[in-house]
């Protein structure tokens, strides 16, 4: 991106011409004239090339932490889940499983005064966003893992997004390709110490959300009053995301 070079500086127009179409693209009823979309896809080069960087000094210092809200984090996590995916909540009681997901639940739904009551006593609530289909189950009242067919988690796992509190109490059944997030106290009330652990697939998409993070948190662009949302891109392998800040 840097490059002074009159052959970089050639590759990097023909690139953000590429960008530009593919904008285009998105939103065809765009009134964004010719100039207006260019300076966006210059605008999502430099993103891009940021968060490569950040992606890179993610892969070296593995034990740095992220200081996150929780709303930035379930936003986060919303842009990255995916039909099939299981998301294990961990943690004791009062830890702030059931708070997580609503913010989880509400990003996926865009929608942040949704009402998402707790599964605890119908066991799952399910909802449907537009995107993805989402399933909430609190596992705390099953006895073991025969209890899970009956609750319909592997037909819900089968076509959904599914989001699990309690998953100690079935744990020899869980698939192995998992997200699992631990809850645990912080420094005070108010805070807590989030550790999410990626296997299979979701390992590489949790690399994806720290180098995100980490980047977004560089340019300010985080805080309860930021917005981050998933972006229905077009047939590419490329993925897109709204950032909205006051």
């Amino acid at each position: 991106y840097d490059d002074p070079s009159e052959a970089a500086a050639d590759l990097r127009e023909a690139y953000v011409r590429h960008i530009a179409a593919q904008l285009r693209g998105v939103d065809p009823a765009d009134a964004a004239s010719d100039a207006e979309l260019a300076d966006r896809a210059r605008r999502v080069l430099a993103f891009e090339t940021g968060l490569a960087a950040h992606h890179l000094r993610s892969e070296e210092r593995r034990d740095t932490d992220l200081i996150l809200n929780r709303h930035d984090l379930a936003q986060l996590v919303a842009l990255k889940a995916r039909a099939g995916d299981l998301i294990c909540l961990r943690g004791d009681l009062g830890a702030g499983k059931t708070t997580f997901a609503r913010s989880l639940i509400r990003a996926l739904l865009d929608d942040a005064a949704a009402e998402v009551p707790s599964p605890t006593f119908p066991i799952v609530q399910t909802y449907t966003a537009e995107r993805i289909a989402v399933a909430h189950f609190d596992f705390y009242r099953l006895q073991g893992p025969d209890d899970l067919e009956e609750v319909g988690f592997h037909d819900a796992l089968g076509r959904n997004l599914v989001i699990a509190e309690w998953p100690e109490r079935v744990e020899t059944a869980l698939p192995a390709e998992r997200l699992d997030i631990q809850l645990t106290a912080g420094s005070s009330d108010a805070h807590r110490r989030v550790e999410l652990t990626a296997s299979g697939e979701f390992a590489e998409r949790l690399e994806r959300m720290r180098a995100i993070a980490a980047f977004l948190a560089a340019s300010g662009s985080v805080g309860p009053d930021a917005h981050i949302s998933y972006l229905q891109g077009d047939a590419s392998a490329r993925t897109y995301a709204r950032v909205v800040t006051p």
